[in-house]
């Protein structure tokens, strides 16, 4: 249990804090870090398991060559009855919301890979607007013309707003990206997600 792990770490941080006779100044930074890592560890474990989310699925079903095929029925939620059906019992939320979220978008421009770090979270009424700035690239994925990403370059992403409550300022985040015209991303697969302290 990551939540234990994390108790666990306090425990230890005290220990140390005792055996070396910190100040009380000290303390403050031991259960800032600690506290901090109560909070991030469970939700990167979370964001591992549930990224890219139904906006970033959508997306990417919608302009990517994702098989979708069982059998001899198609069952990408653009084109099928059933596959709307399914992705919503997936990812619990309506059909509608995810046409409405997407209404505007257009193809792809590029596309790109790389690990980026969040230093802005933004909560709006329908999703999330995370900003992110280039840490490294990777090798793109494909499919879309590269682009060419520099260390300290923007990404802006849309997310779900389950997501919104646990991404936070210093996640830094691994995984394949495509730019639509707007400039908005979105995440076709997540390599890793860790708080920016995390090996």
């Amino acid at each position: 249990d990551l939540r234990r792990a994390a108790t666990v770490m306090l425990r230890l941080a005290v220990a140390i804090a005792k055996t070396f006779e910190l100040e009380a100044e000290d303390w403050k930074d031991v259960n800032r870090a600690c506290g901090n890592a109560i909070r991030a560890v469970p939700a990167c474990y979370r964001l591992q398991r549930e990224l890219p989310g139904a906006l970033n699925d959508a997306r990417a079903l919608r302009h990517l060559p994702v098989p979708t095929y069982d059998g001899t029925e198609d069952l990408n939620p653009w084109k099928s009855e059933v596959g709307r059906e399914l992705f919503e019992k997936a990812h619990n939320i309506e059909w509608e919301t995810i046409e409405a979220l997407t209404a505007n978008d257009s193809k792809p421009v590029s596309c790109f890979s790389g690990t980026f770090e969040v230093f802005d979270v933004v909560h709006l009424d329908s999703f999330v607007c995370v900003h992110l700035k280039a840490i490294s690239a990777g090798e793109s994925p494909g499919g879309f013309p590269t682009k060419n990403v520099q260390e300290g370059d923007p990404l802006v992403w849309e997310v779900d707003l389950s997501f919104g409550s646990m991404l936070d300022k210093g996640y830094v985040i691994e995984a394949d990206w495509y730019q639509l015209e707007s400039q908005v991303c979105f995440m076709s697969s997540l390599t890793a997600v860790a708080p920016s302290w995390a090996p």
